[in-house]
């Protein structure tokens, strides 16, 4: 079953919703704790025994009180700057990255976005940014995901993660950086998502020694432990995390790559509804090791470990002295985001909802050497929450434990509940085929048994409607037949089983594919009718059919044509001439509504379309934008639009400038 809010005039009725869901499981959990007299492992226990995706040699989860001095012998480093005391010490500590089960992006190599085929160099208000080429903001999510992708099938990027070494006040400081294509993250259960290309994060390890050497031969473990989370950090104490040996675990929060101690929304329930309570992290996903790490062959899979020099030194790679943006720069301000329309599904207790928000979008962060975490690591961390670091005592070990295993509980219940229900209906199923069966064997010789009585057609439906003279025969309507990319098509499904499963296929533009294709399951009323809903992200010609899942028997397939409007960009400018810096207006007609559209400025010869100042618009719901220009140099100049949803450009005009 799917319900379609695109109607709804404000998003109160589902912020009530899933405020009053993260209230029940509150209260499950607080009522469960209570009750449950049960003895349940303590933070770092729990972390150390994480259901983690390893080959067949096991191994012994280490405690604090446990750790064990693994030695890195030479045969296990293939590159030479790993080979000094700096390298030794970032292997020794490399982390453990847990990823979500849904993550889209891993942390890569930084040439996937420094690489100028991949991306643009350019400078706006006297700031310099990268822009990946052929995806914008405003396209969404699904586009970088296509584009992420096809950057990593090249095999050119693999995953990587930067570690730095530095000393400070008598401090020895060590850093690890991961650079992620791209920032899909979506807080408040998914209610606001947030958007921007580019997205560094790192964390910092700290030890109260004067030199690399000493803290190798210490053998001691890190005084404090930074991890980073959004625009802050959170400081902990490293005998208040897991680790496995010397390699602590970092928790990776789905879409937005924040790092966290533990998994979000579990043990810090205790300590209040943060923001980390509100995030996506099931710890089932794919967990990565250093190459060079001497528990390789205790995990599938691996990343590159890469030690960076400072940005001074001669063999510091060119794109750690940039400094600009790593992404796009978004409209508006760090105060007041830009907003976009973006549509997501959400499950929310069992129903799947269509619903549409306002997306924001951000500018990408700054390059790592020029940030404040490298430039001044230890002032940076003492503004921190939660620094200086505090021991927690052992009984906050065990109550963390206790929120741990409640919510586990109290999930497990409701993962029980919808499959309980998904087999009661199979078995519904199955014992009417049964009992149909065995009416057929008692029946007399020589007489039928019977009938079964067929569902009627509704009553509201006229001779006229093509369902009302169909038994059992499955049929699909798509309307509108067509329209632009990401336009709602409803779809209305008739002639299946009553009271049961249907499953709405979507083919490919050749009409094949329908295994690898999207798939959406809803639930037919007792006529055997459903509806729901789809779109589409890309143009092209698409077959969508039905199958109805008791009887496996298929619709005949509809074909639905997605294709903007046919459009004819036209821009006037007025007055047609005027002396140098004179304001322009530009109005702009004939294109894709509800799109963007692009001002270009010429030279004085028609030339030099590539490198003129561009303008970005929105386009109303007619098609129609307006903006001012003005020039600072004297001469003929030519300006034309270009619609970017269909690249159709305007016949450029003439503007003269005395």
């Amino acid at each position: 079953m799917q319900i379609n809010l695109a109607k709804c005039q404000s998003n109160f009725s589902l912020c009530f919703c899933k405020m009053k869901n993260l209230l029940r499981d509150y209260l499950i959990y607080s009522l469960t704790s209570v009750l449950l007299i049960t003895p349940c492992f303590s933070n770092v226990e729990r972390q150390a025994t994480f259901k983690a995706r390893q080959s067949s040699e096991t191994h012994t989860p280490l405690a604090t009180s446990a750790l064990i001095d693994m030695p890195i012998t030479s045969t296990q480093i293939d590159r030479s700057d790993l080979d000094t005391p700096e390298g030794k010490l970032a292997i020794k500590f490399s982390p453990i990255l847990c990823f979500d089960s849904n993550e889209n992006y891993e942390p890569r190599d930084a040439t996937i976005m420094w690489n100028e085929d991949n991306a643009e160099r350019k400078i706006s208000d006297n700031r310099k940014y990268l822009d990946l080429r052929g995806v914008t903001l405003t396209q969404g999510p699904n586009a970088y995901r296509k584009k992420y992708g096809e950057l990593v099938e090249t095999g050119k990027y693999p995953m990587t993660v930067y570690a730095r070494v530095c000393t400070r006040d008598q401090h020895t400081i060590l850093q690890y950086w991961f650079l992620y294509l791209f920032n899909e993250g979506r807080y408040l259960n998914d209610v606001i998502p947030w958007f921007h290309e580019g997205d560094w994060e790192m964390i910092q390890m700290v030890f109260y020694y004067k030199g690399v050497q000493e803290v190798l031969d210490s053998g001691n473990v890190p005084d404090i432990i930074v991890y980073s989370q959004h625009e802050t950090a959170e400081v902990r104490d490293w005998s208040s995390l897991g680790q496995l040996g010397f390699h602590p675990y970092v928790y990776v929060a789905r879409g937005s790559h924040a790092n966290y101690f533990d998994i979000p929304g579990t043990s810090e329930i205790a300590s209040g509804f943060r923001l980390k309570l509100l995030e996506r992290m099931d710890a089932e996903g794919n967990i990565f090791v250093a190459d060079c790490s001497n528990i390789i062959n205790k995990f599938k899979e691996k990343y590159t470990l890469d030690l960076l020099p400072e940005p001074e030194d001669t063999t510091a790679p060119q794109w750690l002295k940039f400094d600009g943006l790593w992404g796009e720069i978004a409209p508006g301000t760090t105060e007041i985001p830009y907003k976009i329309p973006y549509e997501q599904k959400m499950l929310l207790a069992g129903i799947t909802l269509h619903t549409k928000v306002e997306a924001f979008v951000v500018s990408g962060p700054e390059s790592p050497a020029y940030s404040t975490k490298w430039k001044d690591p230890l002032g940076w961390m003492k503004t921190l929450r939660g620094f200086p670091p505090k021991r927690e005592p052992l009984w906050w070990g065990k109550t963390k434990g206790v929120w741990d295993k409640t919510l586990k509980v109290s999930r497990d219940i409701w993962d029980k509940t919808i499959q309980f229900t998904s087999l009661a209906d199979d078995l519904r199923t199955k014992i009417g085929d049964i009992l149909s069966r065995s009416r057929e064997e008692r029946a007399p010789s020589g007489k039928q048994p019977p009938p079964v009585r067929q569902p009627k057609a509704p009553p509201e439906m006229d001779e006229s409607s093509p369902a009302s003279t169909v038994t059992m025969a499955p049929h699909i309507w798509v309307s509108p037949p067509s329209g632009p990319p990401g336009v709602l098509f409803n779809v209305r499904i008739t002639g299946c089983t009553p009271n049961n499963k249907v499953r709405v296929d979507i083919g490919g533009t050749e009409r094949e594919g329908w295994g690898s294709s999207p798939q959406e399951t809803c639930s037919t009323d007792g006529r055997g009718n459903a509806s729901t809903t789809i779109s589409f992200d890309y143009r092209g010609k698409y077959f969508v059919r039905v199958l109805d899942k008791a009887t496996g028997m298929k619709s005949e397939p509809v074909t639905v044509t997605v294709e903007y409007p046919a459009v004819n960009p036209t821009i006037m400018v007025s007055p047609p001439s005027g002396s140098k810096g004179t304001v322009f207006d530009v109005r702009i007609t004939g294109c894709t509504p509800n799109n963007k559209a692009r001002v270009d400025i010429g030279g004085t010869e028609r030339e030099g379309w590539g490198s003129s100042p561009q303008e970005t618009l929105s386009t109303d719901g007619r098609g129609n934008a307006s903006t001012t220009i003005r020039f600072d140099y004297r001469g003929k100049h030519f300006v034309r639009v270009l619609d970017k949803a269909t690249d159709m450009k305007s016949e450029p005009v003439t503007v003269t400038v005395r």
